[in-house]
């Protein structure tokens, strides 16, 4: 027993792995034994994101509509009809739901009430999103990652990549933001001076995804490869050259 569709996204903790997929349905799966534990339907087409933290699970799709689920339960507790467009992308805090869409917004809601807080326009549609305290980062297809105010909503700062890639994936360490390329290099933005500081090559196809940890990120491929890299502070001799390549201490795993 498993999808009849490709899976598009997923989440694991001890305990359970969550999977969303082109069959319309989440999946929750037992970590050690693997047998599928509940089938979860509601969505009318792709479920392309998914969070869960506790027994709160929320899903986006393609229908445009969030779902969040009791993963005590296995029920779906509400559904938010949330944009005009396909949902890519979405993260919560303790408070705050964000979701990205097709339709070029992200939209911030009450973790509590489920009600809309604000939204937040962009030019191209957006591709990632996540939230930090009261700060949201958003990516989008054009190449751009953007940073907002969650009090206010209002746009901090914009970062303009070279090459304008599809943003895929965003994470945060510390004051560097890491956005992942689909044309298979990695970006390394320094909150400070609001620059792209280095972009990191390691990979031959597009990056699907990147976690960023104290000392290491990791970052996974179409070329079918994971690296590690290992950070140390960029030396720049002109810190506002966007062009600028420097390469960081890398391990690559083909699994």
């Amino acid at each position: 027993m498993g999808h009849k569709g490709g899976v598009h996204c997923l989440q694991f903790d001890h305990n359970i792995i969550v999977t969303g997929s082109w069959d319309k349905t989440c999946m929750v799966w037992d970590v050690v034994h693997f047998n599928v534990i509940a089938e979860l339907q509601g969505h009318s087409e792709c479920v392309s994101c998914l969070k869960f933290d506790g027994t709160t699970l929320i899903t986006g799709s393609h229908d445009c509509t969030i779902r969040v689920w009791n993963l005590a339960s296995f029920s779906c507790t509400n559904t938010i009809n949330a944009h005009q467009g396909p949902i890519t992308c979405l993260d919560f805090s303790d408070t705050i739901l964000l979701t990205g869409s097709a339709d070029k917004y992200v939209k911030a809601w009450s973790c509590v009430s489920y009600l809309q807080l604000g939204a937040m326009s962009h030019r191209h549609p957006v591709t990632a999103v996540m939230v930090t305290n009261l700060l949201c980062i958003s990516g989008t297809c054009e190449g751009t990652v953007t940073f907002w105010n969650l009090e206010s909503f209002s746009k901090l700062f914009k970062c303009r990549l070279a090459d304008d890639p599809y943003v895929s994936s965003l994470s945060l360490s510390a004051t560097q933001c890491y956005a992942a390329g689909t044309n298979g290099l990695l970006y390394e933005i320094d909150l400070l001076s609001t620059k792209c500081t280095r972009k990191l090559k390691g990979h031959s196809a597009a990056i699907n995804e990147v976690q960023a940890g104290a000392n290491r990120i990791v970052t996974v491929s179409d070329d079918q490869t994971i690296c590690i890299w290992y950070k140390k502070a960029a030396v720049l001799s002109q810190p506002s050259d966007v062009e600028l390549h420097t390469t960081l201490p890398v391990q690559v795993f083909q699994p």
